[in-house]
């Protein structure tokens, strides 16, 4: 009797003491996550990883302006970078061609040295620029326009930089002689001039400008001079200088075809009738011709 009852009392104290304890609460278990991955940004899309930029190579023209520049001191009927001045008396005729950003135009990856070219320079218009020769030249410049004879001058600028142009000259008389020769013939710049994007502007669907490519047929003074032809001289007037110039294409360099010219250059120094201005012995002009291009007419300079 007495043991029952002790177990009824522990079972009532356990009962109480349940009753009385605040109820379980289960703390939330922190658990880490690895960070699920970026989805790929789509092509095209700002994120997406670009591919590299590719550099083109350098156009034949810039290739070899170093060289040019010391291979041309003895011209006078040239195409020539614009860096070099017209002030060498050897560069009379100069077409020359500015780099407008400093650096070479992109080469095409699509252009092949030597491949038949899809289209070729056609129409080649020489228009008259403001250039203006000052006391000591005679002259005037030109600048070029030119076709293509696919209809479109787009199929040009495809093939740079494989195809190039440049001028040919070849004298056949030289009445100053004795104060200026020209080398005979004349083909100038090396390598030709850029057909490029970069280095054209496009005037219509079939009409390309070169940007910065000059022609000035200019005559320095120095070799002009009115005392060579007074007596006891034996040399005569009308004194001429008479070339012949003409445009080729090429695909690589080596062949070149002729798709504009021969224009003929006459540059001449004559007697006119009257008296002599100030400073002369005889009234003399210089004319500079270039045959159903232009022509300008200069007293003479002292």
């Amino acid at each position: 009797m007495a043991r029952r009852q002790r177990a009824d009392l522990i079972d009532r104290e356990a009962e109480s003491a349940a009753e009385e304890a605040p109820p379980v609460v289960e703390e939330p278990v922190a658990v880490a996550l690895e960070p699920a991955p970026a989805p790929a940004p789509a092509p095209g899309s700002e994120g997406a990883r670009q591919p590299p930029a590719i550099s083109g190579q350098a156009s034949v023209l810039d290739m070899q302006r170093s060289a040019g520049n010391q291979a041309t001191c003895r011209a006078i009927d040239a195409l020539t970078v614009e860096e070099e001045e017209t002030d060498d008396p050897q560069h009379i005729d100069q077409a020359i061609q500015r780099d407008p950003d400093g650096g070479a135009a992109p080469a095409d990856a699509g252009a092949v040295a030597g491949a038949a070219p899809l289209a070729v320079p056609v129409n080649l218009k020489q228009i008259v620029t403001d250039w203006t020769p000052g006391p000591n030249k005679y002259g005037f410049q030109l600048k070029f326009h030119c076709a293509s004879s696919s209809g479109s001058v787009a199929d040009l600028q495809a093939q740079a930089p494989a195809l190039t142009w440049r001028e040919e000259v070849t004298y056949s008389r030289n009445d100053f002689a004795h104060r200026i020769t020209p080398s005979n013939p004349t083909i100038l710049p090396p390598g030709g001039v850029s057909f490029a994007a970069a280095k054209t502007t496009v005037i219509g669907p079939n009409e390309l400008e070169f940007d910065g490519v000059t022609d000035t047929h200019w005559m320095p003074t120095s070799a002009v001079r009115q005392a060579d032809f007074l007596p006891p001289a034996t040399r005569s007037l009308p004194a001429v200088m008479q070339s012949e110039q003409k445009y080729q294409f090429s695909t690589d360099g080596a062949t070149w075809t002729d798709f504009a010219g021969p224009f003929t250059l006459r540059r001449e120094f004559a007697r006119e009738i009257g008296p002599p201005l100030p400073g002369q012995e005889m009234y003399c002009s210089f004319t500079t011709e270039k045959v159903g291009i232009h022509t300008v007419k200069e007293t003479y300079k002292p």
